[in-house]
């Protein structure tokens, strides 16, 4: 499991909070949407899923939600100007699987959020399933970095290639405005700050 400071716990769950509200309503609109909190769990730590939402069905006679089970991976203001995810790849030093070999959730959710202001600056919502059937096809598109002293291994997808392959299924301020900016893949080197920053 990738370290994550009190600090940066602190920020994702308020950055999860002003989601609730600010960018999950576009997802499913008019749905009554109950979120189940999984970090540090068995989900979270074998299968990298941050929460599970309870979404109701239109249908009057559904008996009960459907479950979508999510990561959310959110950044400072600092990284508003790159719009590529990140996803942890390989454990160098271990030898050990990181999160695209373990994914286990169905959606990506990948924003910026502004704490003082409490907003979510930008985000969209990655179709996990899309993604890999992508990958495993050999037609995504990524580069790879290493970080955190060469133990770790990263792949970086810009959000304009997942739109192409219709892997984003809601976004907020994001896909209209990748056009012009740099992704996190173009920077070569990773200072002490920034990865206090990423939380990874």
């Amino acid at each position: 499991m990738t370290a994550f400071s009190g600090e940066n716990f602190s920020f994702t769950q308020r950055a999860h909070l002003a989601a609730q509200k600010q960018f999950y309503p576009g997802l499913w609109p008019g749905a009554d949407v109950t979120f189940i909190d999984t970090t540090k769990a068995e989900a979270d730590l074998v299968y990298a899923v941050d929460c599970i939402a309870e979404v109701s069905l239109p249908d009057a006679e559904a008996r009960g939600p459907v479950k979508f089970y999510i990561q959310e991976r959110w950044r400072r203001p600092d990284f508003k100007n790159y719009r590529d995810i990140t996803i942890t790849e390989w454990n160098l030093r271990t030898n050990q699987p990181s999160e695209l070999h373990k994914l286990g959730a169905q959606l990506f959710v990948y924003g910026i959020y502004d704490q003082p202001m409490n907003e979510i600056v930008s985000a969209l919502a990655i179709d996990i399933v899309r993604m890999q059937i992508a990958n495993v096809r050999g037609e995504l598109k990524y580069t790879r970095k290493k970080r955190r002293g060469n133990e770790q291994s990263f792949i970086g997808i810009e959000w304009d290639h997942l739109d192409d392959i219709d892997a984003v299924l809601h976004s907020l301020n994001a896909i209209e405005a990748s056009k012009t900016v740099e992704t996190m893949t173009d920077v070569h080197r990773f200072t002490a700050e920034e990865h206090k920053i990423w939380g990874l």
